[in-house]
Order: C-alpha cells, then structure tokens, then sequence
C-alpha cells in the first residue's frame, strides 16, 4: 500500500498535504515546494504523454516486425513444399503426355514392324505393354516425389498479427491517466 494511506488500526496517520494554487506557481503545504507555473507543469505533463504515446507505437512496430518475420518464415516453407510440389506435378504431367504420345506414335510404327513377324493383333499388345510399362515407371517416380511434399512443418497458427503486448500497455496508460 501506499505511504499516503495507512492500514486500518495503525497509530497516527501522516499529515495530509494542501493545495494552495496561484497563478504564478503552485506550493503545497506539508510536501516540497515546486516554483513551475501551471502552464510549465501542464507543457511538462503533455511532453511525458507524448513520449508515452511514442514508445507505445515504438512497442507495437516491434511486435509486429516481429510476428511479420514468423509469417515470412513460414511463407518461405510453404512455398519451398510448393515448389516440391510443382516439381512432382510436372513429372506427372510429363509421364501423361509421353503416355499419351507412345501410344499415337510409337504403338503404331513397332506394332506395324511386328506385324511382319507375328500376327497383328499380337504385335499392337506387345507394343502396348512396353509403352505402359515406361508410362507406369514414370508415373510412379513422380508420385513416389508428391508423397514428399509435406505442409505439416508450417504452423500459421503461431502468428499473432496483433500487437498484445502495446496493447496492454496502453489499458494500463488509460488506467493511470483515469486515476490522475
């Protein structure tokens, strides 16, 4: 507690201070004396709020630089699992259209060239599988690569975009100005 408000059942109370204001300078009896004028005391007074109210803002600009910084982080994982991810949709994309063309071009001209050795219908199988065979190898590297791509590492969850900690401060300052 403070000194001014002594606890309930002590002996004798400290004197109390009086006001006693002019217009030139303001004394108060039973404390220090101050020669400032009301107009140098309220310049001084708004001076210290305007200092306040800075390093609030300061405050806050800090603690947003630094949830700014945890968001880039996090934005530079994602889009590292992105590129991964894009990587594998390219191979994927390229095991499809090289599926695509062996079977329009290369079916033809080996089933044909096998054709001359077995029956037709055999030799387009054949030609078939192998064309397949190579589209599967190729669809399998590419899946094999997306189920490396993995977004569980980024946690968005950790960024406050809110500067609490300013906030805070200035319920306190409000506080403090509301009992002056």
């Amino acid at each position: 507690m403070s000194d001014q408000y002594p606890t309930p059942g002590t002996a004798d109370p400290p004197p109390m201070a009086t006001r006693v204001e002019t217009a030139d300078a303001i004394h108060v009896d039973g404390g220090t004396d101050s020669t400032q004028s009301m107009g140098q005391l309220l310049g001084h007074t708004m001076e210290e709020i305007s200092t306040l109210f800075r390093q609030e803002v300061e405050l806050a600009k800090a603690e947003l630089r630094v949830e700014m910084g945890k968001a880039r982080d996090e934005v530079g994982k994602a889009q590292a699992e992105a590129r991964k991810a894009g990587k594998a949709a390219g191979k994927l994309g390229a095991a499809g259209v090289l599926g695509h063309l062996a079977l329009l071009l290369i079916t033809f001209a080996a089933a044909w060239a096998l054709a001359e050795v077995i029956p037709a219908g055999f030799a387009f199988l054949v030609v078939a599988i192998i064309v397949g065979a190579i589209a599967f190898v190729l669809y399998s590297a590419g899946r094999k690569q997306l189920r490396k791509v993995s977004f569980d590492n980024i946690d968005f969850s950790r960024i406050d975009p809110k500067p609490d900690q300013a906030i805070e401060e200035l319920k306190e300052t409000k506080q403090w100005a509301k009992q002056q």
